[in-house]
């Protein structure tokens, strides 16, 4: 198949053009730099892939570089249309795992691996590779517990299509979450804009750290030991002495983790709603806040949402993440 360059996959004359397609399909929330745009470029030019049929899109870690990532149709085409390509199939697993249990209360089988081999002209042996359902599977992802052998199918074609054409550089969608996850920053999503702090998430620079050692940094009060502390900082004794403008320091106070956080735009609204939202949220990773919101509005949609609470209950038997979920669903009614 002879490659055709970026304005013949696309169908324009300009470099203008190619970028602005980009920024639209695949950007549209952050301007493409021009060394973005060439690496894209690349990409598409080496698979043959037209992102105006949306199979590819772009994925950013905390360091704000791109990786380009193909969904499963993507993956499919690029097998396919490779001139070498003599065809492909897959191999099942005799018994299956029980993995999890769906909505409706039902045990959710799942093949334990299944095998794909992609036959390649010119090529006497042909590797069998096998994906594990105990390896691959991922109960954050609502797929899972509805077509579960599907996205198995899906992982092990994947893997099998890099080891027999050398396919690099492109990134398939099971693996965009390990991105943040290598470079310890949570998924971002909408659905858990409702807090303000959430985990282990950056603070702010107007909010007041309390730990053992950290130094002092601008307008925050740190708390340390006696000797450290300077003219400019404030030791805290007993708490009649405070003024309304000092961080009260006590064994009473609720600490997870070794640190509290304490936002002054918390102190200044000072409302209790938000206060009992963050002490919820706290100790729950910001992927299964993400996870127990979608759950939630899904049975919202289904209108059983009673149902859906009682099954995330039973996922995480923690008493924190019970009350996170009745206080979530609560706000989902």
């Amino acid at each position: 198949m002879s490659k055709k360059d970026i304005f013949a996959i696309l169908g324009v004359k300009t470099i203008k053009d190619v970028k602005d397609i980009f920024q639209y399909k695949l950007s549209p929330e952050q301007d493409l730099s021009d060394c973005e745009v060439n690496m894209i470029i690349n990409v598409c030019e080496n698979y043959q892939i037209n992102p105006n049929l949306g199979m590819l899109y772009l994925r950013r870690d905390n360091y704000n570089a791109i990786y380009p990532t193909l969904k499963v149709d993507g993956w499919y085409k690029l097998v396919n249309d490779h001139d070498d390509c003599m065809g492909f199939e897959f191999f099942e697993s005799e018994n299956k795992l029980n993995m999890c249990t769906n909505l409706e209360g039902k045990d959710v089988y799942i093949f334990e691996y299944i095998g794909c081999k992609i036959y390649r002209k010119g090529r006497e042996i042909t590797p069998l590779v096998k994906e594990y359902i105990e390896e691959c599977f991922n109960k954050y992802n609502n797929a899972y517990f509805t077509h579960g052998n599907r996205l198995l199918r899906h992982t092990s074609f994947i893997q099998a299509a890099r080891v027999v054409y050398n396919l690099s550089g492109i990134y398939d969608p099971s693996e965009e979450i390990n991105f943040a996850k290598d470079n310890e920053k949570p998924v971002e999503d909408v659905s858990s804009s409702d807090f303000d702090v959430i985990g282990d998430e950056v603070v702010s620079e107007d909010d007041v750290i309390v730990t053992d050692s950290e130094a002092v940094i601008e307008d925050k009060v740190i708390i340390t030991e006696p000797e450290l502390l300077t003219q400019d900082e404030v030791i805290i004794t007993e708490p009649e002495v405070l003024t309304e403008d000092e961080v009260i320091v006590t064994e009473s106070e609720a600490v997870i983790e070794d640190k509290v956080i304490t936002s002054e735009s918390e102190a200044e609204t000072g409302t209790e709603d938000k206060k009992v939202l963050v002490d919820l949220a706290i100790g729950i990773p910001d992927h299964e806040i993400t996870q127990i919101n979608g759950y939630l509005k899904r049975g919202k949609s289904m209108n059983k949402l009673s149902d859906c609470v009682g099954f995330l209950k039973t996922q995480y038997t923690n008493e924190n993440y019970h009350l996170f979920i009745d206080d979530q669903a609560k706000k989902v009614a």
